[in-house]
C-alpha cells in the first residue's frame, strides 16, 4: 500500500450513504456512485489493495460534473483533480467492510498512481437510473458540445521580460490569425468541392 500525506480523520463527513450504481466493475467494483441523505453525490474509487485493505478515494461529485462524466465531456481525472472542495478522502476498508485509517488529503497533493490516465472518460452504456438526471442537463447540449469539439490554445509572450503576461495587442493579432486561416481553408473547401460544377 503507497504512502500518502494527509490528515488523519476519525470519520467521513458524509452520513447516511445510498449505494446507487456501480459505474466500473471489474470482478468487484472499481467505481461506485452513493448518494447522501442531503442529495449529495459520492464516488468510492478503488485505487489500492494489500493483504489486509482495500484503498478508496472518497469524493464529492456535483450533478454537472456527473452528467458530464456520465457523457464522455470530463475524464475521471478532471473529477478528482478539480474536485470542488479541494479534498479527498483516502480511506481503507477492511475485510469486515469497515473504513479505516481515514486520511483527508487536497487534491493536488495525490500520488501520481492514484491519479486515472488522461483518457479514463467513461465507456459503458450510461445506467438507466441516471435518465432523469440527464434530461435534466438536455438544454445544456449546445454548451456540452462546444466544450467537447472545443480547440485550446496556450499564448504565451515573446519576450520573457514580461513573464506570463500577453498584450492585448498579441492577442488581437492571434485572434485575427486565426480567423483568415479559417476564411482560408473554406475558400479551398470549397472550391475542390465544387471546381467541377
Amino acid at each position: 500500500m503507497k504512502n500518502i500525506n494527509g490528515y488523519k480523520i476519525d470519520k467521513l463527513p458524509y452520513t447516511s450513504l445510498n449505494k446507487v450504481c456501480d459505474l466500473m466493475y471489474y470482478d468487484g467494483p472499481i467505481l461506485s456512485h452513493y448518494k447522501t441523505a442531503d442529495n449529495i453525490n459520492i464516488f468510492y474509487y478503488w485505487v489500492d489493495r494489500d493483504e489486509n485493505y482495500n484503498r478508496w478515494l472518497v469524493l464529492k461529485v456535483s450533478d454537472d460534473d456527473l452528467n458530464y462524466y456520465l457523457k464522455k465531456v470530463r475524464s475521471l481525472k478532471e473529477l478528482i483533480l478539480s474536485n470542488r472542495n479541494d479534498y479527498i478522502f483516502v480511506i481503507d476498508i477492511n475485510q469486515d467492510i469497515e473504513p479505516e485509517n481515514i486520511t483527508m488529503i487536497e487534491s493536488h497533493n495525490l500520488i501520481s498512481e492514484y491519479i486515472p490516465e488522461p483518457d479514463s472518460y467513461y465507456q459503458l452504456e450510461i445506467p438507466d437510473i441516471y435518465n432523469l438526471l440527464l434530461q435534466k442537463f438536455e438544454t445544456n447540449t449546445y454548451l456540452e458540445t462546444l466544450r467537447k469539439n472545443a480547440i485550446f490554445f496556450r499564448l504565451e509572450p515573446e519576450d520573457a521580460k514580461y513573464g506570463a503576461t500577453v498584450g492585448l495587442e498579441s492577442i488581437r493579432e492571434f485572434i485575427k490569425n486565426i480567423i483568415n486561416s479559417y476564411k482560408g481553408y473554406f475558400d479551398f473547401d470549397f472550391f475542390n468541392k465544387f471546381k467541377k460544377i
